[in-house]
């Protein structure tokens, strides 16, 4: 059977991240083709390295443009895929609107989030769901969500949990003279990166044996460094852009940090608890069912400044832990095993009946 996974861009993300894992570990049972509705970057070429069979519509993929749904519709009656299997919102439009006019048999939509909807957005999504057979959430909190919103009915929402590319290195060494907190992400509102820094900013009030590091790339990247450079902390903060492969950087830190407003199943996240580090986390998507206080880290009341800064306290309190609780994070991260997520996927669409 052929599978074809759509994506809105693959370059660089979470989405991207699972779509180059998926490539890297592919399915022994069917046929995959991944295509995006716009452009590519990193993540396109390594999974082009990997040898998968990779498509760039180059379209503009935001809703709605007729230019990008003939360009799709014209790709997937080409390829005549027996299952269509769309992750994230444009991906999700486009993709079941074409499916409907050609007549795919097996069709899967994934929520790979919590979008702010207004009501025109809800009424759009609560059609476009209707249209797949079944829709995946990404996390407990995604299915709440889609439930709460009226969105989809609960018994056409499913489970099928990430893969983490895990670390299997943990003989690097960290220089302990400071505690080394690290930021893995879209340096984009919804992740929160500036509310981060002020909060950090509180801290080196009474903590100068302290340091952050930013990991990825977004369109706050430049308010962040222009706080860094105003308040004149560039000896304590840094911001390295994005990195294909983080995991050196990550190893060199002690604890990560996710502020997100809003989040899915942050794979992000996971990837750092795989290599030793506990988190300080907000109360949003998957990190309340990964964390647990005083374990492998810490959940704190919300995204506010204030509550993240307290989190911050709580890692440096604990700072003769940190190691304990990095092997309990590290623990849980390895039940995201990324060689048995293509298993999983198959599993799944074979029990929507497509075989």
């Amino acid at each position: 059977m052929k599978v074809v996974h759509l994506v809105t861009a693959l370059n660089f993300g979470g989405l991207e991240r699972r779509m180059e894992i998926l490539s890297r570990y592919p399915s022994k049972q069917n046929e995959q083709v991944f295509c995006a509705l716009g452009g590519g970057g990193a993540t396109f070429e390594k999974m082009i390295s990997h040898g998968s069979d990779t498509h760039l519509l180059e379209c503009d993929p935001k809703i709605f443009r007729i230019k990008t749904f003939l360009r799709l519709r014209d790709f997937l009656k080409n390829q005549q895929p027996d299952i269509l299997h769309t992750h994230g919102c444009e991906a999700n439009f486009y993709g079941h609107l074409a499916s409907l006019m050609l007549g795919i048999k097996v069709r899967v939509a994934e929520e790979i989030g919590i979008p702010s909807l207004t009501p025109l957005a809800r009424a759009m999504f609560s059609l476009m769901f209707n249209l797949p057979q079944a829709v995946i959430a990404m996390s407990p909190a995604v299915k709440d969500f889609l439930l709460e919103k009226n969105i989809v009915k609960s018994e056409k929402i499913k489970f099928v949990y990430n893969p983490v590319l895990l670390s299997t290195n943990n003989e690097y060494t960290k220089d302990n003279d400071k505690v080394r907190f690290v930021f893995v992400g879209r340096l984009e509102e919804v992740k929160n990166p500036v509310g981060l820094l002020r909060a950090f900013h509180g801290l080196l009030s009474d903590h100068l044996d302290v340091q952050l590091i930013y990991v990825g790339e977004g369109s706050q990247r430049k308010e962040i460094e222009d706080y860094i450079n105003l308040n004149n902390i560039n000896k304590y903060v840094s911001c390295v852009g994005f990195c294909s492969s983080p995991e050196r950087i990550i190893h060199s830190c002690h604890v990560v940090v996710q502020p997100s407003h809003s989040e899915g199943f942050s794979l992000a996240l996971v990837e750092a608890m795989s290599c030793g580090l506990p988190a300080v986390v907000t109360p949003v998507g998957s990190a309340k069912l990964l964390i647990k206080n005083n374990i492998n880290g810490w959940v704190v009341g919300s995204s506010e400044d204030e509550a993240i800064l307290e989190g911050l306290k709580y890692a440096l309190d604990s700072r003769q832990k940190l190691e304990e609780m990095g092997a309990a994070a590290r623990e849980v991260a390895y039940h995201y095993d990324p060689k048995l997520y293509s298993i999983k996927l198959d599993d799944f669409y074979a029990g929507l009946g497509s075989y």
